[in-house]
Parts: structure tokens; sequence; C-alpha cells
């Protein structure tokens, strides 16, 4: 006899809402009102309704729950067909195969590092190889379906959201084992005696497999080389993957290795400190070794400093070199481990000689100190890591056998906003212009900085996914010593694109090559070589992303030689012509009183004039002195620059300064000329939720 099955679906909608209407009197006396226009009532109806579809569903019995009590009840899994010699087959298959058991090592696990537990990442953000998961053939596991679980899987994940320091948009820079390498050219304070102490610090990936195996090191540093001594080197030993400093007077080599390796694919911090007489590596802030200093003063010379290769441009070495820093004395060792993934500004006590390596483009390692003491590139690339649709499509996977039933989930990469800010700053009497200008940029760095905000955001950084209100920036700047008061701080959302020519071009030539198409567009207006005077314009009619090619609509005016800058200047659009004095544009967001533009006619040169009003209610430009000729609709006005000079305002009262103050794009916080990097959105399965962390 089978057991009945009890009606769960006993209360149809009438009876849950008289229930609970009954027991308003009861529960809340004060509640008078029951008619059906009542929002209380509708939402008593609308959860009456809600509950009736749950207990409808509740007594049902889906083909998937069948399936369930049917295994609870250990029923055979095969259905028998043909005759009795298959049965028998069937029965010596199920009782005499032997299956392997399947353990952790039959699969490669698809692991996304916290990048808060990983030492290199707060400096430099790049992240090693991450491996696919691999399939197992099903031909070699038991035929039982797995358990089924109503609750998540266990662990976590965490997602890296990846801007500028891991996306499309930011650089390392990159050493391919062919005669790459940046030289840095002689100054005197690169050049250390014998009697005085230094130390140098950088970031370092070496690639696993070095194309040069048959040389016993890689250089990936070293000041002269040649029959002389050097002050400094440091070496990567490509069969051990272990780090090699040395110093040498042309004659004797105090030399220190490393017990560890670093071919693991990972960044490495290395410092080599010279401390007296005696020599120290640190690895990772940690002390790998130690000697005698045993040369002499012949150690310095005039020789360049050179990456990725020994002076005589031999021994290259093949991976990536970032944030590369040179001190005149000594650093210890608490220092290096404490400020190792610190952003130097460039004007730290001790610091000849910082490079960030961070450009992305160009041919040109700029050195944020007063020295400047920039690097040129030769051969090496710009490494621009990505977020592959592989690794995309794996999250995407994992989250969809966790969300709820109605739930849609995207995983997508991040959609950057560039951004600029102006600020017209009025000073006190007397005030210095220049601590000024130093002491607002220096609040704006830190006020945007993503990790190390100092007295802004409790100092953990800029809040993942704030707004930025101007009421807040007229605070930061005013309180500045010698500010009086702060007008027009504006913030707009255009961004000045840049790459450069990777192929030499020639005059009368339409197509130019360059080192990345990203940001350019049809109909854009480029400038080519912008530091010349004879400023020249050209307009994009085509381009060949494979290719990394721009044609333009005219023929070049001169000849451009390797590396050249092709310049995308901020531009804008003549929609209405009132005189040759004024005009009004498409939009006028990034312009300011003091702006030197471009008005750039199809039919005659280029003529630069300096705006004197900018109207944002009818985007109306008034200029200084008025053009030749009236200009026509559609012309393009282009920005040539920003940068004012210190001026004084009627009867000497007050002085001001009018710049550029932050140039920010929230890729890479690039504010003027600091560089920082925004690292990570990390998202947990924590007890269960999902929890989003910055």
């Amino acid at each position: 006899m089978p057991l009945p099955l009890p009606n769960l679906d006993d209360r149809t909608y009438a009876d849950l809402l008289e229930e609970a209407r009954s027991l308003i009197p009861k529960e809340y006396p004060d509640w008078t009102d029951h008619n059906p226009t009542d929002p209380g009532i509708i939402l008593i109806e609308m959860l009456a309704w809600l509950t009736e579809m749950v207990i409808y569903r509740t007594n049902q019995i889906p083909d998937e729950n069948t399936q369930m009590f049917l295994k609870l009840l250990n029923g055979s899994q095969w259905q028998l067909e043909g005759d009795l010699e298959t049965a028998v087959q069937q029965t010596i298959v199920d009782l005499r195969q032997r299956y392997r058991a399947v353990s952790s090592e039959d699969f490669e696990q698809l692991v996304l590092q916290d990048w808060q537990e990983t030492p290199t990442a707060k400096a430099l953000g790049p992240f090693g190889v991450v491996a696919r998961a691999k399939c197992i053939s099903q031909q070699n596991l038991a035929l039982s379906e797995p358990t089924a679980r109503e609750e998540p899987a266990p662990g976590n994940i965490s997602l890296l959201v990846v801007p500028q320091t891991l996306a499309d948009n930011y650089s390392l820079l990159s050493f391919d084992g062919q005669d790459d390498y940046l030289e840095i050219p002689h100054s005197d304070q690169l050049n250390f005696a014998n009697d005085h102490d230094f130390a140098i610090e950088l970031w370092v990936r070496p690639e696993k497999v070095q194309s040069r195996t048959q040389e016993t090191h890689n250089s990936i540093l070293e000041k002269g080389s040649g029959s002389g001594g050097f002050p400094y080197g440091i070496r990567y030993e490509n069969r051990s993957g272990k780090l090699q400093v040395t110093r040498s007077d042309g004659t004797n080599f105090a030399t220190i290795s490393s017990t560890k390796a670093i071919n693991d694919d990972n960044f490495h911090h290395v410092a080599f400190v010279k401390d007296s007489s005696t020599l120290y590596l640190y690895l990772d802030g940690e002390l790998e070794g130690f000697t005698e200093d045993i040369t002499s003063d012949n150690t310095i010379n005039n020789s360049s400093l050179y990456l990725g290769c020994r002076g005589n441009q031999s021994n290259y070495f093949q991976g990536i070199i970032t944030q590369l820093r040179i001190w005149e004395g000594v650093r210890l060792q608490a220092d290096i481990k404490q400020e190792m993934n610190d952003f130097l500004k460039g004007t730290e006590k001790g610091l000849v000689g910082c490079w960030d390596l961070g450009e992305g483009s160009g041919s040109i390692a700029k050195d944020k100190t007063a020295n400047q003491n920039h690097g040129t590139i030769q051969g090496a690339s710009w490494y621009q890591p990505n977020i592959t649709a592989s690794l995309l499509q794996g999250l995407w996977s994992f989250l969809d056998e966790r969300r709820l039933l109605t739930v849609r989930h995207h995983v997508v990469t991040p959609d950057y906003l560039p951004l600029r800010v102006w600020a017209r700053l009025y000073l006190v009497a007397g005030g210095n212009a220049q601590q000024v200008q130093d002491q607002a940029n220096q609040e704006a760095q830190a006020f945007f900085h993503p990790v190390n905000s100092q007295s802004y955001w409790d100092g953990q950084g800029w809040p993942f996914g704030r707004s930025i209100y101007v009421s807040e920036l007229y605070q930061l700047l005013d309180r500045i010593p010698g500010v009086d008061y702060v007008e027009d701080v504006m913030v707009h959302t255009h961004e000045l694109t840049t790459t450069v020519l990777t192929q030499a071009s020639s005059r009368s030539q339409t197509q130019i090559t360059v080192q990345d198409t990203t940001g350019f567009n049809l109909g854009d207006t480029i400038q080519l070589d912008p530091s010349s005077s004879d400023q020249e314009y050209y307009t994009i009619s085509s381009i060949e992303e494979g290719l990394k090619q721009l044609t333009l609509s005219s023929g070049l005016n001169k000849a451009y030689g390797l590396g050249t800058m092709v310049f995308r200047p901020l531009s804008f659009e003549i929609t209405e012509v009132i005189s040759n004095l004024e005009f009004k544009v498409n939009q006028v967001t990034g312009l300011a009183a003091g702006d030197t533009v471009g008005i750039i006619p199809t039919n005659s040169n280029p003529e630069n004039r300096e705006i004197d009003t900018v109207d944002f209610s009818s985007n109306k430009i008034t200029l200084k002195q008025a053009l030749s000729q009236a200009p026509t609709t559609g012309t393009k006005v282009v920005q040539l620059g920003t940068w004012r000079e210190e001026r004084s305002k009627p009867k000497d009262t007050y002085q001001f300064i009018e710049k550029e103050l932050i140039r920010v794009k929230l890729k890479n916080y690039e504010l003027v000329d600091f560089n920082v990097k925004l690292n990570l959105v990390i998202m947990e399965y924590i007890g269960e939720q999902w929890q989003l962390t910055s």
C-alpha cells in the first residue's frame, strides 16, 4: 500500500489574506484603515500572493527531485537492455573494472592571487602567469553521478579588476635579450668613489628561459664596463636563476650571489648597498649576503649607466625591469623593507636617480629627480599585460554556478574615466608662488593617491569607486598656506593620447606606422613632434589597427625620424561664427582664459591665439586678438598650451597662478609628473555572501 502524499498546498490566496488581516487588530490596534487602497493592505495582498506561490511550488515534485529520491533509495543506475550475454558482460564490467582515484595532482588549479598578500604587488602590480584549468578525461572516472549540494562550493575567489598597472594602457619596460638596453648618460651623481656609500634598488622579473643560455650571466644593470672598473653592477645567472651583485676596479672583484633563485616568473625587489667597506645584497627586503669591498678608487668612470646589458653592450638580459632608484648614502634594511613598495616623488633626501620605467611609450625614460638624467631606450619595448577573454569567461563560469536563480551577473574589465582638474589660486600679499604651486601639487597627489594618501582617507588611499566632488577640491586648495582664495576649479573628462613612430617617414607620405593606435579615431586632429616650434597638424582618414598604421588626409610637410612623438591634442569644433574674435564651439570643457589655441582652417595655415574669456553657459570663446579672417563652421580649435605665467591683479594686491594643476587618468593616476597606480579590487566569498573589498 503506497504512502499517502500530504497536500502541502492547503491554503489559498484568500485564506492567507484573511488570516493576515485578522491579525491586524491584535498586533497593530492603531491600524484602522483596512480598505484595499491602504498601502499596508496592498503589501499584505502582495505577500499573500507570494506566499501562495511558494506553497504551490513546495507541493510540486520536479523531475530532479524524483531523480534524487531514487538515488536515496539506492536503486540501480543502469537500465539493462539486450539479451542475457549483454547483461552478463555489463555485470562483469561493474564488478571487475578498476577505476583510479582522482587526486588533487590531476588538476592544475586556476588561481588568482590575493594582491595584498603578494609582497611585490603594492609597488608594481604585475602578476605572474595564471595557469588555465585542465580537464580530465571521463573515461578513467567512476560512472556514478556526483553528489549534489545545495550550498555553494567551499573556498573563495579573488577577482582582480586590473587598471593601468595590468590593463591595456599601463606598461613596463621589457627586454627580449636581443640587443635591447636602456642607456642613462654619465653624471657625477651616478658615480661613486671608493669612500662613497650608495644604495641601488630595482624590481626585476626575469624570463624563465633566457634566449642566450650559453652565457653564464646576463646583466641587469651596470655602470661602465671594459678593462676599467665599475662602481656597481647587478647580474642574473641564467642557469641557476640567482642574482649576483658586483663591484670592480678592473683587477679586484667584490661579488655577492643570492641564495634564492628568482626564476619563478614573479617580480622581486633587489637592493645593492655599500656601507663603508662592506657590500650587502637584499632580496625582497631580506638580507641575502654581504662581503668586504676589496676594490680601490679606480671604480669611478665616465661611462653610461646601462640597464639590460653590460657597458660594452653584451650579456643582454631577458625580462622586465622597473622602479630603478639610486641613493647616495647607506640604506638600512628596515628602510628598504618599509619603503620598497612606496611610490617616490623624486624629492626624497639622498635620492639621486629615480626611473619608474612606466611611461608606456616613446624612447625616453624620465628621471623623476631634479638631476633630470633621462635615459634613452634602445630596442626594448613596453610590456602591456592584459586580462584575456578566457580568464573573464572562467570567472563568469565560476560565479554562474553560485548565483541565485533570478540573478544575472556580468564580469567585465574596468571602464576607466580619464579626468583633468583645473584650478585658479589667488595668493595673499607676499605669497610665494612656487611654494604654493609645489604644495598644491603635493596635496593633490596625496588626495588622489590610491594606496598612500597620507592625511587623507585615513592614509588608506583613494576609496575605490568614490566620486570626485569639486567642493572637496576647493577645500583642499584653499587651506594651503599662502592661498587667499580659489576660483574656477573644473573637472573634465578629456584625455590626451600620444604614441611614437616606429618607422621613419618621408615628405609627402600619407601613411605613418606607430607603436600603438589605441585612443586614435577617424577624423582626429594629430600633431607630429609637438616640441617643434613649427607646428603642423594632420587629420586621420583611416586606421589599420593590425598594421598599427594611420592614414592621413594629406601628405606630410616634412620627414620625421624614428621615435617622433605623435600627439592628439584636445580639439573642439566651431559650431557658430560670430566674428573674427568670437565663435561658439561644441563644448568648452577643459578650456580656460589664458589658454593658447590653434584655429585650423582646411584651406590655410593655422593661426594661434590666446583665449580672453570662456562662456560656459553658451560655449562661446572670445579671443584676445582677432583672426586674420573669420573661421567657418566645422573648423577645428586645438588646445596648444595650458601652463600660464605668474601675473598680477590690478593695484598689485594679489598674485595668482593659473595652470593645469592635476592631470588625472584613473587608469594610472597620472598626476603631472607623478605616476601612481590603483592596484586591485578583490571580491571574496566570505560566509554565505560575496563581499567586495578594495
